[in-house]
């Protein structure tokens, strides 16, 4: 379940049907379109260390997969 404000919760179903309202792109985003966007957040040494962690092999099982497939399930 996913916080809902201060007193109730959102069902995953719920959760999509709101981001997909909010952004239609949304539910279809990779993760390594999100962590490529985070990346272009940070400057320097963090940058630099956030790229090399997009790069790990761990990440390539999840890398093509929508996030929200991985987060709400």
């Amino acid at each position: 379940m996913v916080r809902k404000g201060l007193g109730g919760f959102w069902a995953p179903a719920d959760t999509k049907a709101y981001l997909a309202g909010s952004d239609p792109r949304m539910t279809k985003r990779t993760w390594a379109e999100l962590m490529t966007a985070f990346a272009r957040t940070k400057s320097g040494s963090n940058r630099f260390r956030c790229g090399r962690a997009i790069e790990q092999k761990a990440f390539d099982l999840i890398c093509n997969r929508p996030w929200s497939t991985t987060i709400i399930a």
